[in-house]
């Protein structure tokens, strides 16, 4: 379910780059989707991706991820 956000902060937080980063350094995925995953392990939240990449695809099957994945274009097709 979504809800209407009227704002978003945006917030420095070393622990979110710490996860990010080990994310990073563990698996060969973009940075940027290093820091969905670890913003969803920092909040206890899933991690939603707007369509499937093939290297986090890939990752996923080789290690299971520690956060649930959620992706837009299996909610729309």
């Amino acid at each position: 379910m979504f809800f209407k956000a009227q704002y978003a902060s945006v917030v420095a937080s070393d622990e979110l780059d710490m996860i990010a980063g080990t994310y990073r350094c563990e698996r060969a995925i973009s940075l940027a989707d290093c820091y969905v995953l670890g913003l969803a392990k920092l909040e206890g939240a899933a991690a939603l991706f707007a369509r499937r990449e093939r290297e986090l695809e890939k990752e996923i099957e080789e290690k299971p991820l520690d956060v649930q994945v959620h992706f837009l274009e299996d909610y729309l097709n």
